[in-house]
């Protein structure tokens, strides 16, 4: 491996090329086969636009929140006794909104991000507000049992 200049590292035996921008901050692209352009192999894409990112974001990131969505109020209209879905629930919305947060801000419009993160805080207070009502139901029946 040899240096062309401080952007560019050779890796004569693997014959790949790395680029090192720092000071840019770009969306990965996921692509499933390599592709050979000018003879040389491609295997990951970064795109650093803003506005070219922004429709591959919402295609990436829209099918998992629908999914969410669907499997929270699927959680919240289910009459459960035990409180392991709304734990589950809970670490779902807290694990996409930092997701949400830490990958995805840059790319989405403010909007959309704040919608997003209005809808998913209302869900938690409902899941954490269905869970201490199953915690205080649980508490109250085991002070029945200790005063009988």
């Amino acid at each position: 491996m040899f240096v062309l200049n401080k952007n560019f590292k050779v890796d004569n035996r693997k014959r790949k090329i790395y680029l090192h921008l720092p000071d840019l901050f770009g969306f990965p692209m996921i692509i499933k086969k390599t592709i050979t352009i000018h003879d040389m192999s491609v295997s990951s894409i970064i795109v650093y636009s803003r506005e070219f990112a922004h429709p591959l974001v919402l295609q990436r990131l829209f099918p998992r929140y629908k999914k969410l969505i669907q499997f929270l109020t699927e959680v919240l209209l289910s009459e459960e006794e035990s409180g392991d879905s709304y734990r589950e629930a809970l670490n779902q919305i807290e694990r996409f909104r930092i997701i949400l947060r830490n990958r995805y801000r840059f790319f989405l419009e403010e909007m959309e991000f704040e919608q997003m993160s209005k809808q998913l805080l209302a869900l938690k207070k409902e899941c954490m507000k269905r869970q201490m009502e199953l915690n205080d139901y649980y508490m109250g029946l085991e002070n029945n049992k200790r005063s009988r």
